[in-house]
């Protein structure tokens, strides 16, 4: 599960009530966040005007 928190994208783990990642690379409020089709990654948009795709097992961005 990943939530959303003004600049940062937090990935959590449900199973262990964990924070896995705290993703923090938007420079303005986040507006939507929106998975590909097998979870593997997702993408995030922001009043910045940048779509970010980010793998969240890594919480690495793989295209801006």
């Amino acid at each position: 599960m990943v939530i959303v928190c003004a600049l940062q994208c937090i990935v959590w783990n449900v199973k262990t009530s964990q924070a896995v990642h705290i993703i923090s690379v938007h420079s303005d409020l986040i507006l939507g966040l929106a998975w590909n089709r097998n979870g593997s990654l997702f993408a995030t948009t922001s009043r910045d005007g940048r779509i970010r795709v980010i793998e969240p097992r890594s919480g690495t961005v793989v295209s801006v």
